[in-house]
């Protein structure tokens, strides 16, 4: 799965991609046909925002957080995601049955 990390006012560290990087390995568990995510990160004075889109087999998942810390902005919007892919997965089984 591709990682792709876009920021808007500033210039992520090394550490700050590999945190995401390293967080995002989640999705491919969670979704085998996870093509890529894509990080949106933007910071306005004391407010960090994540926008997370996910491209799997079907429909795209989005999810946005802000959060006083971008690290806790980025884990409130990959466990957004989370539940929106176990959210997909579920809707499939019910309907199988």
């Amino acid at each position: 799965m591709k990682t792709i990390i876009e920021s808007i006012k500033f210039e992520p560290s090394a550490a700050l991609n590999k945190f995401i990087k390293e967080k995002s390995s989640v999705f491919l568990t969670l979704d085998k046909k996870a093509l890529f995510a894509e990080f949106n990160l933007s910071a306005q004075k004391h407010e960090f925002t994540c926008t997370i889109i996910l491209n799997l087999a079907g429909k795209d998942i989005v999810s946005r957080s802000s959060a006083d810390d971008m690290h806790f902005a980025i884990l409130k919007a990959i466990d957004s995601a989370k539940r929106s892919i176990r959210k997909k997965k579920m809707k499939v089984i019910t309907n199988l049955k």
